[in-house]
């Protein structure tokens, strides 16, 4: 006989299993034909639906609600910050929120710097939401991607000043600052650079769509 497991009724755990399962079922989705592959906006819309299915799928209890919205307004000291999918957990006195921002970087973009940086960017501000805003206990960031580049090592340049290839780890309290002129000039909001409060390690996942590869990682904050 074999004894079933209970559900894990962590809500960090489940949030995190979702967000697993979201992108799998997505995939798998698009895929067999369900959904098309679209945009960055396209695929926030189809996976925050995915979610919040499987978000109701694991209540548990009758008095604990999720609610999900998409681009919140958030301020971060001072400056105002829009977060892709905010997720929001209510159980009597236990409220928490969970931040999810996605980067989406197609081959025909031909933009691998600028890649690097706007995920840096998400990270960086993820990193300190997660340190200072009020009920945030996990935040998450989500890039997929059909140009291999970005898995792989640079030796020079921006992706190199800010790795992301498959397998690096982004270093506590190590500064990551660019020395491009056109990278410059996209991080003028960040002078001093990027430093973070935790290490995070990349890890890619492929999933073949139709015979053509995708890679993607989720990095949890």
């Amino acid at each position: 006989m074999k004894i079933i497991s209970k559900a894990n009724l962590s809500v960090d755990a489940r949030v995190s299993e979702c967000l697993k399962q979201a992108m799998e079922i997505y995939l798998n989705q698009i895929d067999n034909g369900i959904i098309s592959i679209g945009l960055e906006s396209t695929f926030q819309m189809h996976l925050s639906k995915i979610l919040t299915y499987l978000l109701d799928l694991n209540t548990y209890f009758a008095d604990e609600r999720f609610s999900l919205h998409l681009e919140k307004k958030t301020v971060i000291k001072n400056h105002k910050n829009y977060v892709d999918i905010s997720i929001n957990y209510r159980r009597n006195t236990d409220i928490r929120e969970y931040f999810v921002e996605l980067k989406f970087k197609k081959k025909s973009d031909m933009a691998p710097d600028l890649g690097n940086i706007e995920s840096y960017i998400d990270i960086y501000n993820l990193d300190r939401h997660k340190q200072t805003t009020i009920n945030v206990k996990k935040c998450y960031f989500i890039f997929l991607t059909d140009y291999e580049v970005y898995t792989t090592k640079s030796k020079k340049g921006t992706r190199k000043q800010l790795p992301m290839e498959d397998g690096c780890l982004i270093r506590k309290n190590q500064k990551y600052i660019v020395t491009g002129k056109s990278a410059k000039s996209k991080t003028v909001k960040y002078p001093s650079g990027f430093a973070f409060n935790n290490d995070y390690q990349i890890e890619y996942n492929r999933f073949d769509v139709k015979n053509k590869p995708y890679w993607y990682f989720i990095l949890e904050i």
